[in-house]
């Protein structure tokens, strides 16, 4: 996830790069949003300010009849950047709709006419809202490399590793490369950026009503404002999932996986509270690797993945109570298996950008693929948890020298 989140912010910069060309005087303003605004913009930060001074929506408005001085005002006022949105509807400008509002220069042109004002897209101010904070990354960075060392120090030295201790050490090299990928990002969308869009920067979008599914990588996504349940939150981190992962990033993904089994096969022989234990973590490590790449081999260019975007992105509109949600879920995700397996054409605006289902391939195998599918994820969420919770519950039986500290590691200040 975190190396499609940087490619997808690199495409932002470049595409933002490439809107003020090459002039001289235009380096400024080239300089403005920079890896941190773009990652920003990869995860939600830029909204669409609903209102103007009169309170109508903003499609209502005729930017051309507002002089430039009243537009600079506006844009400078302190309340401009973070407007109250209580309409209940909120509309968020993902990553593809920024890159199109940069294509068709409709940002850059309300900048240089001052109907936008620069500070939006100040990456100064981008990361006092996303609280971006470098050291913080630095310290944590130091405090792994200490503990790489000092296991490497406790493996010389013949003294024993914890099952605790080696499950961490193995998601080292997973976080020290998600940390690279996501340096420039900042740690959260604090604040909600709104960038007053006149109609026709909005392309016809409608900003009164909640926007429905169309095709991948919607521009602009209405929603209520009162989808802030944990339930709807999990439902967009998997729809933005499943937005940015192209087949490149699911072998990365399964390959990835299959390392990360190995590594724990590994302690394949160490000490374990009981036989059990021991059998259950070979098991849950081998299925760590294996289950990943079952989903991968099952859906490879099958054309599922525009009906999984689907799914998530309809799902995060779900309101009412809790017994409504649930049923809409698994409603939701009954029609997604059949729609995927019978192969049902979406939307016409709807691209899949795969090959689909084998016009050989009966609906039975298809069926198949899809429970291997299924399956396999779940068996991969079980399996990583149980490694996670062997790793603590078996504190309760450490092996001789486990508690035995490196005569050196007392010298040097360390957390």
């Amino acid at each position: 996830m975190a190396a499609t989140q940087y490619f997808k912010a690199r495409e932002v910069h470049h595409a933002w790069l490439r809107a003020w060309g090459d002039k001289e005087e235009e380096k400024e303003k080239r300089e403005l949003l920079g890896m941190s605004g773009a990652f920003f913009v990869v995860m939600g930060g830029y909204a669409v300010d609903l209102s103007n001074h009169s309170g109508k929506p903003w499609e209502q408005r005729d930017p051309l009849n507002q002089t430039l001085g009243e537009g600079a005002a506006h844009q400078n006022s302190s309340s401009a950047l973070f407007p109250a949105q209580d309409a209940g509807l909120v509309t968020t400008i993902s990553a593809d709709g920024f890159i199109s509002l940069l294509k068709n220069q409709a940002i850059p042109t309300r900048i240089q006419d001052g109907r936008l004002s620069k500070s939006y897209f100040d990456r100064y101010t981008i990361q006092d809202k996303g609280k971006s904070n470098n050291l913080a990354k630095t310290i944590v960075l130091m405090q792994i490399m200490w503990m790489i060392v000092e296991l490497i120090g406790r493996i010389s030295a013949g003294l024993p590793v914890t099952l605790l201790e080696a499950h961490v050490a193995i998601q080292i090299p997973f976080a020290a490369a998600a940390y690279a990928f996501w340096w420039w990002k900042p740690l959260d969308v604090d604040e909600l950026i709104f960038l007053p869009l006149d109609g026709d920067a909005m392309q016809g979008h409608d900003v009164r009503t909640e926007t429905r599914f169309e095709r991948r990588g919607q521009p602009f996504i209405t929603e209520r404002t009162s989808h802030s349940s944990v339930i709807h939150m999990i439902f967009r981190v998997w729809y933005d999932i499943a937005v940015f992962f192209g087949w490149r990033a699911e072998l990365v993904s399964a390959i990835t996986a299959v390392l990360n089994a190995g590594l724990h096969l590994i302690v394949w022989n160490s000490h374990f509270p009981s036989p059990t234990e021991r059998l259950l973590w070979r098991l849950s490590a081998i299925g760590v690797g294996l289950f990943p790449l079952l989903v991968y081999l099952a859906i490879r260019k099958k054309g599922i993945e525009p009906y999984a975007i689907r799914y998530f992105y309809e799902a995060r509109l779900i309101g009412d109570s809790l017994r409504s949600q649930t049923a809409s879920f698994l409603g939701g995700f009954r029609r997604m298996f059949q729609d995927a397996c019978y192969q049902v054409d979406l939307e016409s605006k709807d691209s899949t950008q795969r090959d689909g289902w084998p016009e050989w391939m009966p609906t039975w195998s298809r069926f198949m693929l899809l429970s291997i599918f299924v399956g396999g994820l779940l068996s991969y969420t079980l399996s990583m948890v149980y490694l996670i919770i062997e790793a603590f519950i078996s504190l309760r039986s450490l092996p001789v020298g486990a508690y035995s500290n490196l005569q050196w590691s007392n010298i040097f200040p360390h957390f």
